[in-house]
């Protein structure tokens, strides 16, 4: 099947959209419901890669010359015009700027804003589209918890390292691992770094340990308050 000249022109014109919904895609491990929403999210984000070289070739323009400068990407006209071929350098620029928008995106995305401004406004209390699981872990991430494994009768204090996403299997790499026996709480041996997996129900972060008959001095506990 032979793909004709328009669709290769289009194509080419939308590298930018394609770099934008990969990089955000592999940062933040989304995946799109359906291939319409992939389809008119790529050909958007192009225009307004577009648009915003059209804006900063302007205000270049503009310094240069030393007078108000109005520039208008040819690959803008060229999305409409067949006439007009893409302009390859602005290609170049406008998928630097796609790439740079899905960094602020994905950051955008990872620290919930939508939710956290209407939380502000008590629109609604969601903590974001991920699971509790997630989300905790994202917060608490840099910070010493109590890990309480039920599968081993253990509990570990760590920070934590990787985890996974996956509802079917919970996985954690953990760092700086105290081991301890949870019927008595005494520290059984330390290791530097610590793999678990463990189904969902196995594992119980604290983020602050109290007593609660394991002998356990919480003052003494790493991230204890």
């Amino acid at each position: 099947m032979e793909i004709s000249q328009a669709a290769i022109k289009i194509i080419i014109l939308i590298i930018p959209g394609l770099i934008f919904f990969k990089c955000y895609n592999k940062i933040t491990g989304s995946k799109n419901s359906n291939d319409w929403e992939s389809i008119f999210m790529i050909i958007f984000v192009s225009i307004v890669c577009y648009f915003a070289t059209s804006i900063l070739c302007s205000i270049r323009d503009s310094f240069y010359y030393w007078q108000p400068t109005l520039y208008t990407a040819t690959n803008l006209k060229a999305l409409t015009d067949e006439s007009i071929n893409p302009d390859f350098f602005e290609i170049i620029q406008a998928s630097l700027i796609g790439f740079l928008l899905a960094l602020i995106i994905s950051k955008l995305d990872d620290i919930n804003w939508i939710n956290k401004i209407a939380n502000y406004f008590n629109i609604n209390f969601k903590i974001g589209d991920q699971d509790v699981w997630t989300e905790f872990i994202k917060n608490n991430s840099h910070d010493y918890l109590t890990i309480r494994d039920y599968k081993t009768g253990y509990y570990y204090t760590a920070t934590i390292e990787v985890y996974s996403e996956s509802e079917a299997k919970r996985e954690l790499v953990i760092n700086d691992v105290d081991v301890y026996d949870s019927d008595n709480g005494e520290m059984l041996y330390n290791v530097e770094k610590m793999y678990l997996s463990r189904s969902e129900d196995d594992l119980v972060f604290e983020t602050n340990s109290y007593d609660t008959g394991n002998n356990c001095d919480n003052s003494e506990m790493k991230g204890g308050y």
